[in-house]
């Protein structure tokens, strides 16, 4: 478009861009659009029509940006996918029997008779090498009076002299018997031999009779493993329902051979655990119950799993908040679990303070020393014991008072654990526990085939009570075609805006815009070559009648 001027000519440019617009603004299928710019519309109209679409627009954004803030936040959901997935697919818990006394009376004997007969310490009887060998058990709870720290420390040099590196091979054989605990076994209905289900294993509680426990030994002096990822194919599950169908044991609490007992009653501490866990209750996952003698304990299982679709490892993990068996693999010896985490953070800060590893813990690969904790490292356990049982919490970043290293609010001796970096299981089953117990009042009861007679033993069931247990799922918060769909669905409910309105804008920016600029320079390039044509006969003179008689021709 141009305009005659004298001998020029204006070219108006922003006549040209406005009827760019208002073709697309004519031409869209966005709901008003071709309305409020038709010549029908009143100026205050389309500014009123103009100022709706402008404050829907803000709101689409801010609305959108919220979603997707949010979706970046918490790119994951856990949902209830079922609350009757069979218990048949659901592994049986890890059950560890503990007696509540850590040191044989009979075996403490023997081992001080031991010590005075090897003519090693000719000042010593056995009365006096007995009452020391109780401090043994101050390994377990990392007690230790002052009164009591030199006899301590000459029980050290008594048995480091008499067996070198001593600790491992002394509290074994001080532990008590669980071929003389457990007398009848039956798992699934069917008696078995205690001794092809049940193996002592180390726990947080000591050395344990441990059944259905999927992980492999625990060496404290030689922790080596020839392979990262343990298998699964030992590791029961439970067929039916009932007491008979789970697992039921006959345990005699040996009263007249408790010498050193961690709680001032006798009988046994059973934890009941995920199989491929390491069983130790102050890193949590699993559950105590404490069964007294002479009676029947039932604990009725309920178990909840956890499962994350594979979708979910492609999000950071501070996005997901969990861990997959696979990423930390090697450390965790293919098996990551949250309590685990927890209890090698405690190994290591142990390591760092005290330069040993407790003899009832695993050795970590990455271990700084492979030096199992003695007496003589009782008094730095002592020390630093509070700390250990404390952990600084991973979320609540407001709770300023654990920030001790930070701060300086809290010394080392009262500080807590750091340990951020570990997170829950993508992957896991946790197991709520249900006792009932009552007095066994029958001197004798029919076992099996055969007619036993009780004297202070008790009967230990566990077992699953109803057939479905709730299982849980945590999946991503939105796929890409939902979160295009959420976007679609915010803009057709403010401004009726469809992918096709998408592709009109992109095609009225690009093809058309292309077009109409060809056509438009066109025009101009033909305007400019009339203008030449017709101003050339405006500079000759003019014949002097043309001016009187406009129309007259000759």
């Amino acid at each position: 478009m141009a305009t005659f001027t004298g001998n020029s000519v204006v070219h108006k440019k922003s006549s040209r861009f406005q009827e760019w617009v208002y073709d697309y603004l004519k031409n869209n299928t966005v709901a008003g659009c071709a309305y409020y710019v038709t010549d029908r519309v009143s100026y205050k109209e389309r500014i009123a029509w103009l100022s709706v679409h402008f404050i829907l627009v803000i709101l689409v954004i801010f609305t959108i940006g919220e979603a997707t803030f949010e979706f970046m936040d918490s790119p994951t959901v856990t949902t209830v996918e079922t609350t009757t997935y069979p218990i048949q697919n659901v592994y049986f818990p890890g059950v560890a029997i503990c007696d509540l006394n850590k040191i044989s009376y009979g075996a403490a004997m023997e081992i001080a008779e031991e010590i005075v007969n090897s003519n090693l310490f000719g000042n010593f009887t056995v009365t006096e090498v007995f009452d020391m060998l109780k401090y043994l058990g101050h390994l377990y709870l990392f007690e230790l009076d002052e009164s009591e720290t030199y006899d301590v420390m000459l029980l050290h040099k008594i048995l480091l002299r008499r067996y070198g590196p001593y600790v491992a091979h002394i509290i074994e054989r001080l532990s008590p018997s669980c071929r003389q605990m457990m007398k009848n076994c039956f798992w699934g209905s069917i008696e078995r031999p205690c001794e092809d289900i049940f193996f002592t294993r180390p726990t947080g509680e000591g050395l344990c009779c441990v059944f259905n426990h999927d992980r492999r030994t625990e060496d404290s002096q030689s922790q080596i493993y020839e392979n990262d990822v343990p298998t699964t194919g030992k590791v029961e599950t439970s067929r039916a329902i009932g007491s008979w169908n789970g697992l039921t044991v006959v345990v005699d609490p040996q009263i007249s051979d408790n010498y050193y007992k961690m709680h001032p009653t006798s009988g046994f501490k059973v934890l009941i655990f995920s199989s491929f866990d390491f069983p130790d209750a102050s890193s949590g996952g699993l559950t105590e119950v404490l069964v007294s003698p002479h009676t029947v304990t039932s604990m009725h299982l309920q178990a909840t799993t956890f499962y994350s679709v594979p979708q979910v490892v492609d999000y950071d993990i501070l996005k997901r908040e969990c861990l997959f068996g696979h990423e930390l693999s090697r450390k965790f010896q293919g098996y990551y679990s949250y309590s685990d985490c927890i209890m090698y953070c405690r190994i290591d800060d142990i390591e760092n303070f005290c330069h040993c590893v407790p003899v009832f813990y695993p050795h970590p690969r990455n271990s700084q020393t492979d030096r199992p904790c003695d007496l003589r490292d009782l008094p730095c356990l002592r020390k630093f014991r509070n700390r250990w049982w404390r952990m600084k919490p991973r979320i609540d970043e407001s709770a300023t008072q654990f920030y001790y290293r930070d701060l300086g609010l809290m010394n080392e001796t009262d500080g807590a654990l750091n340990c951020e970096q570990c997170y829950p299981a993508c992957a896991d089953v946790s197991y709520k526990v249900s006792v009932s117990a009552a007095s066994l009042t029958s001197s004798k009861m029919v076992i099996g085939k055969t007619v036993d007679k009780f004297d202070d033993h008790s009967i230990i069931s566990v077992y699953f009570k109803e057939p479905g247990t709730v299982r849980l799922k945590q999946d991503v918060l939105f796929y890409w075609y939902e979160l295009m769909s959420n976007y679609g669905g915010i803009c057709g409910f403010f401004l009726g805006v469809s992918l096709l309105s998408v592709v009109e804008l992109f095609y009225f920016c690009t093809l058309r815009l292309y077009r109409w600029k060809g056509i438009t320079s066109k025009e101009e390039k033909k305007s400019q070559f009339i203008f030449v044509k017709a101003a050339k006969p405006s500079l000759q003179p003019l014949y002097w009648k043309e001016m009187i008689q406009p129309n007259i021709r000759y």
